[in-house]
């Protein structure tokens, strides 16, 4: 177990020194080597520039990745078949992306820094025997089998879903919203089911100006804001005497509305009397 860990960490520190060889050698003047053998020394000198000229930039960097992904399994991190698979995709992405590379830059015979010697050599040849056309299927066939063999995933197949359930799922999502509307339309009553609403509700109360004049015109006494106020303590005063002369006399009684003039008589005989304000 402690030589797994142990070998774990060194393939973490593997990664970590390519990846720090590449990044001086791609930022560093004059190619960068001088920097290199500087901050890496001879073995990070000798390593940087026959990397690069052989996958190019575009393949390159994906080689710290592999000491990584196998650090990661030593450390418990990944199983084995999870290691394996990682490997094989990360290292065909590396041969596969230096060709595309090269023929998207069409390069031809010339050296490229971005698809380096291996992608500039496929890419010429695939050219002349199946055309650009042909070359980019093939990078394409590729690719696809590179993600199935390794992940289990096929893009083509997802984009086929794609575009064959695009245009049927928005049409299903239309036809949804249309039968939800004829639900709700369904389900409401009719206008003459609904409650009818009451005029006097609509109408605007009438004004103080208005009642006033009403109560004019009726022969009513009007009072004011001002005579109110100062009825209502006068009006408590009456109240309190009323209560205690009927404590005297028993239980209040509550008045009785008289529906006719047959109840008149027994109405006014339970009314209950209230001494005249002075």
């Amino acid at each position: 177990m402690a030589r797994r860990e142990v070998g774990g960490v060194g393939m973490l520190c593997l990664s970590l020194f390519l990846a720090g060889v590449l990044a001086t050698y791609a930022v560093g003047s004059d190619g960068g080597l001088q920097e290199v053998r500087g901050a890496f020394g001879v073995v990070g000198a000798f390593l940087a520039r026959p990397l690069v000229l052989l996958l190019g930039w575009s393949g390159a960097v994906f080689l710290p990745v592999l000491p990584a992904v196998h650090g990661l399994r030593l450390l418990g991190r990944l199983d084995s078949r999870e290691d394996r698979d990682w490997l094989r995709f990360i290292i065909g992405v590396a041969l596969t992306l230096p060709i595309a590379a090269a023929l998207a830059l069409r390069v031809g015979r010339e050296l490229s820094v971005v698809a380096g010697l291996w992608g500039g050599f496929l890419a010429f040849y695939l050219e002349r025997w199946v055309g650009a056309v042909g070359a980019w299927l093939v990078v394409l066939a590729l690719l696809c089998g590179l993600t199935i063999a390794t992940l289990a995933w096929n893009p083509l197949q997802l984009v086929l879903d794609r575009l064959r359930h695009g245009p049927r799922a928005v049409a299903t999502a239309a036809q949804q919203a249309s039968d939800a509307a004829r639900a709700a339309l369904a389900m409401a009553p009719p206008p003459e089911e609904l409650p009818a609403i009451d005029d006097y509700a609509l109408a605007s109360p009438p004004s103080r100006s208005a009642t006033a004049a009403n109560a004019l015109g009726e022969g009513r006494p009007v009072i004011t804001g001002d005579a109110r106020a100062e009825a209502a303590p006068a009006d408590a005063e009456d109240a309190a005497a009323g209560a205690r002369a009927s404590r005297g006399r028993g239980a209040k009684r509550p008045p009785v509305i008289a529906d006719d003039e047959e109840d008149a008589s027994e109405a006014d005989a339970r009314v209950i009397p209230i001494a005249s304000r002075r």
